[in-house]
Formats: C-alpha cells, sequence, structure tokens
C-alpha cells in the first residue's frame, strides 16, 4: 500500500497574513492525518487529533506539533488551547 501523498505547498499569499487559532489546528490535524496514514491507519475527514485522548492518535498529534513548530515556528498547541476556551 502507497500511503505517500506529494507534499503541501503553502504560498507566499499564506505566509503574509498571520493564521487563526483555527488555521493552525486544521493545519496540525491534517500533518497528523498525514503521519497516521504513513502508519497505515486512516481516519474521517475532519477528525480532531488535538481533542482525542486515543494513544496512537495523540502520538502523531505530537509529532504534528513538533513539526509544525519546528518548521514554521508557530505553537499549535497553543493555538488548541485557545479552541478549547
Amino acid at each position: 500500500m502507497n500511503t505517500r501523498q506529494p507534499p503541501v505547498r503553502v504560498s507566499d499569499e499564506q505566509h503574509s497574513e498571520p493564521r487563526s487559532p483555527e488555521q493552525l489546528v486544521a493545519a496540525g490535524n491534517e500533518l497528523a492525518r498525514r503521519f497516521l496514514a504513513m502508519q497505515g491507519y486512516e481516519v474521517p475527514e475532519g477528525h480532531r487529533f488535538d481533542i482525542s485522548d486515543h494513544p496512537r492518535e495523540v502520538s502523531v498529534w505530537n509529532l504534528a506539533v513538533i513539526a509544525y513548530d519546528h518548521i514554521v515556528a508557530e505553537d499549535l498547541e497553543d493555538a488548541a488551547m485557545v479552541l478549547e476556551v
């Protein structure tokens, strides 16, 4: 099974404006979904890894947080907390 997907490209326009917490969390959830697919699992579109308590889903969310922070320097955990309030 080939779970490899093409990279997501972010245009320069998307970097000109700060992202909302909703946009950040959506991006993190999409990245987590891709990490999960690499392990051979699928979840429905719109699945919220950021609020899941399933160990595998928590793990891929944490991977997304680390990757996103490292590459984009935006904190997904802070954005997720804003959405919980």
